[in-house]
């Protein structure tokens, strides 16, 4: 009597881990299948390209950026640059949005009469990640953006923003 019921008690934990394995692999199977996709390149802010970012931020540090953006009128906006050094004929402003990746913006802002001016249709007063960078890339500034996005001030601050 006490070998049969040591035998089932043995039958029944071995039942329990073998159970326990399947699922684990089950788990892990369905995990590895339905694992969120890789960020796309725009928010690279989350990592990928740490040590370039910083160098970028620096970079924009060290030549004083400063930038403010105003609605030109209802499709185009203007943007006022202040840096030490040769100012760039072209900018580029993404505005990625936080939660609607349907808001994102990128825009392409062309120098013209010391100022540089582009087409800003579609932009909402809502939650934005900003970056503002040479047409070469060679620097960029970045901020949090709520609410309006006329009258936005970008001043870099080198890997501490």
């Amino acid at each position: 009597m006490i070998g049969k019921s040591a035998n089932s008690t043995v039958i029944v934990m071995l039942s329990i881990l073998g159970v326990a394995v399947v699922a684990s692999v089950a788990a892990g199977t369905y995990a590895a299948l339905t694992a969120d996709p890789e960020l796309p390149a725009q928010y690279h802010w989350e990592g990928a390209q740490y040590d370039q970012d910083v160098a970028r931020a620096e970079h924009a540090a060290a030549l004083g950026v400063q930038a403010v953006l105003m609605q030109a009128g209802p499709q185009s906006c203007r943007l006022r640059l202040e840096l030490r050094g040769a100012a760039p004929q072209e900018l580029h402003l993404l505005l990625v949005h936080a939660t609607n990746p349907a808001l994102d913006r990128r825009l392409v802002l062309r120098r013209h009469d010391g100022t540089y001016d582009g087409a800003c249709a579609g932009l909402t007063s809502e939650h934005y990640h900003v970056e503002l960078t040479d047409a070469a890339d060679t620097w960029s500034v970045r901020r949090e953006l709520t609410g309006a996005v006329n009258g936005l001030r970008l001043i870099a601050q080198g890997s501490t923003q």
